[in-house]
This record gives C-alpha cells, structure tokens and sequence, in this order.
C-alpha cells in the first residue's frame, strides 16, 4: 500500500502542475498531501517526506498563490491544538520560503510572517505549545520511571528519552529541534523580537525542567548560533534581553554548569563578551594572521571581566 501511495502522489503531483487552468484540481491535490503530512500514524516519514515536498512545489504555482494563506492558517490551527506539530512547522516554513523577499503583489516574506504574528498570534502559540508538549513528554517520562521502579529497568531502558516518540511520529529530542529551529527563522526573518518573557519559557522549559543533558545541549548550542554574529543579537532580542539572558539565565549562580560541553562554554563566552563589549569592558580588535594572510578577531581588557 505505501508503494501505491508513492504512486499516487507522484501522479496528482503531475496532474496538478500539467493541468492549465486545473486550479479546483489542484486545491484538492493540496488537500489530499496536507492530510497525509498531518496524519499522526498511518503513513511511514519517507512518505511524509514526499507529500511535504509535492504540497510545496504545488503551491509554488503562480495561479496557486492564493491558496498558500489557507495552508498556513491549518498550520496554525495544528499548533493550537498541538497536532503534528513538527510537520506543521515544516509546511509552514517551506510556504512562507515561497514569497519573494520584495514584491508589488501579494506578500513579502517578511510580511507573511507579520500578518501570522500580528494578527494570529503565531508566538504566543508557539510558546504555548512548547509548555504543552513540555508537559505531556514529563508526564509520560514520569510514568516510564514509576514503571522502572516497580517493574525494574529493562523494559523502561530499552528506548532513551531523546529517542522516545510520544506523538507526531518525531522523537522527544528533534521535537525540541524543529521548535527552536522555527523560532529562529521566525525572528531572523521579520521584524519580531524576543522579549524576557519568551526567554523565561524557553530556558524554564527547555534548560531548567530538560529530561536529558542533550535537550539542555539543544537550547545552548541554539543560543551560541544566534550570537556567532554579535550584530544578530540585536535583531532578534528586545533592548535588554541579551543581557538578562546572560546575567539571569547563563551566568546565574543557580545554573548547573556540570554537563557543560564546548559549546556550552562557547554560548557562555560570546554573551559574555558581547555584554561586556557594549559596556565597554572589554575591545575587539582585529589583527592580521601572518599564516593565513587572515585577520582573527581578539579582545583587550579582560581584567574587567569581574564586572559579571
């Protein structure tokens, strides 16, 4: 049956993209591809994988554009209701990726994003599913180690929590991925910023409450990718937030430093270089590298570094 499935999209894929004036066609196509993307048990990834792809090259059609409103509205409304989340994040990363980054028609990308922030709420829906499935996979985490204790640890053991798959097909470890990987293209993408508050949810909810030292290592090497660039920073984080995220989150005395691994300390070094630097404790200078010809950038003043 997979491979018949295989087939089928394949061939509605083509009906839809050689059927001129096919519109009502290819609506249903969509349809058809949205419902096996957001189908929680019937269809393998591979499957998924290829609906994904065909739904996107569908809508990818100029005389189709006007159906890529409606598609990202059911996704929204699947991360209301905390169904398929990560294949929904997927679809609507992929559509807003299909409007022109400047356009006299319809929407920009940029402005895709704001009507769904703006008007539909899209990050406080996203914070909240976080909460939500949060709490769902401590729950079930939760149940597996009663069960260990009472039944003992070779059945409870057999799968670890990064790997274990309570919904949507996806583990508990790319779950955490997909949230953080759309929240950055959210914010890189538009003029939305974050706020202390969206901060207090992720390191609560993902550092804080994480059911493993590799979750903790997901929402670090995260924050390290969003300061790489110190410019960055001020384009996604609100005036302030960069700084209480160092100084109340990174740098708290209560934060368990004991699985930091490199990228750990490499998220710690470049907010705190970056706080100091704007305070003008510390100087980046760049110098020329006799072996490479290349310049690599350095930093004076680190007696100041007591400031934190």
């Amino acid at each position: 049956p997979h491979q018949f499935i295989t087939e089928e999209i394949e061939l509605l894929h083509e009906l839809a993209r050689y059927s001129f004036r096919g519109g009502h066609h290819a609506v249903k196509t969509s349809t058809f591809l949205w419902k096996i993307i957001t189908d929680q048990d019937q269809y393998p990834n591979p499957i998924v994988e290829l609906a994904l792809t065909k739904l996107t090259e569908i809508l990818r059609f100029y005389d189709l554009k006007g159906e890529r409103l409606p598609v990202m509205m059911k996704c929204v409304d699947n991360l209301k209701q905390g169904i398929a989340v990560p294949q929904a994040l997927q679809v609507l990363k992929k559509v807003i990726n299909l409007y022109p980054p400047q356009t006299a028609d319809t929407y920009t990308k940029s402005s895709a994003i704001e009507l769904l922030v703006k008007e539909h709420n899209l990050l406080g829906i996203l914070f909240e599913d976080l909460r939500k499935y949060k709490s769902k996979i401590t729950s079930h985490v939760e149940e597996l180690r009663s069960a260990e204790t009472v039944n003992g640890p070779a059945k409870a053991a057999a799968v670890s929590v990064d790997e274990l798959v309570i919904c949507d097909r996806t583990n508990h470890l790319d779950q955490i991925k997909e949230r953080l990987d759309f929240l950055y293209f959210i914010v890189s993408n538009s003029s939305s910023r974050l706020s202390r508050s969206d901060i207090d949810v992720l390191w609560d909810n993902i550092y804080v409450n994480a059911l493993t030292v590799n979750e903790k290592e997901r929402l670090l090497i995260w924050l390290k990718e969003m300061s790489d660039n110190t410019s960055n920073t001020r384009l996604i984080f609100e005036d302030g937030v960069a700084e209480y995220l160092f100084t109340q989150k990174i740098a708290d005395a209560n934060t368990d430093f004991s699985h930091f691994t490199h990228d750990g300390f490499k998220c710690f070094q470049n907010y705190f270089l970056l706080i100091n630097e704007r305070k003008g404790c510390v100087q980046q200078t760049s110098k020329q590298s006799s072996s490479s010809g290349g310049y690599s950038n350095s930093y004076s003043g680190y007696s100041s570094y007591s400031t934190y």
